[in-house]
């Protein structure tokens, strides 16, 4: 019966995420333009730029990967149960494209201290980029990117197009092909 019940719960969280993505995808927009895209934080919409120190005194530009390399943000409190699941499963993922993306997880907790971001990121082998609420630029992030909760996910395409958003948990099936998709384009 517990096999069962464990095999229902791994099912039904795979059909989430393929929905979930697939979703995503419907909203997605035909190619856009980037000189011509909005700014804002909807599928299609060209990307805020910013500027903002990172927890390890690193100064990161959203321009910095234009051009480059796409670029996931997530945000996160490192006392957040699910912030620490998501930072679990985008960890498989980041290894896999460690070379050809980037990722930057935002605390949005002002009491977030840098030991404490620092703990969270090195007990969850997380060794991307992470940014204090409270840094140079980071409230302006913040606001730009709607940054106002937990789990919340863009991919930004090399252009500086916003290729998938999620305001939910996102699994690393879910991120694994929505980065597939923008590195394959």
């Amino acid at each position: 019966m517990r096999k069962a019940i464990i095999a229902m719960v791994v099912i039904g969280a795979g059909a989430y995420a393929w929905w979930a993505f697939a979703a995503q995808q419907r909203s997605a927009r035909p190619a856009v333009d980037p000189a011509s895209a909005l700014v804002g934080t909807r599928v299609g919409n060209r990307a805020p730029d910013f500027t903002i120190r990172a927890v390890g005194g690193q100064t990161i530009r959203l321009s910095d990967f234009i051009g480059r390399k796409p670029l996931v943000i997530t945000s996160i409190a490192t006392w957040c149960s699910t912030c620490i699941y998501e930072a679990e499963q985008f960890a498989p993922v980041y290894r896999e494209v460690r070379d050809r993306a980037e990722f930057l997880t935002v605390s949005i907790d002002p009491s977030d201290d840098i030991l404490a971001i620092e703990a969270f990121r090195v007990n969850l082998d997380t060794p991307w980029f992470y940014a204090q609420a409270q840094a140079p630029g980071v409230p302006e992030l913040l606001r730009a990117y709607e940054l106002n909760r937990f789990e919340i996910t863009y991919v930004i395409d090399r252009n500086g197009i916003i290729r998938f958003a999620d305001r939910t948990i996102t699994s690393s099936a879910t991120l694994r092909a929505a980065l597939r998709a923008v590195l394959e384009s």
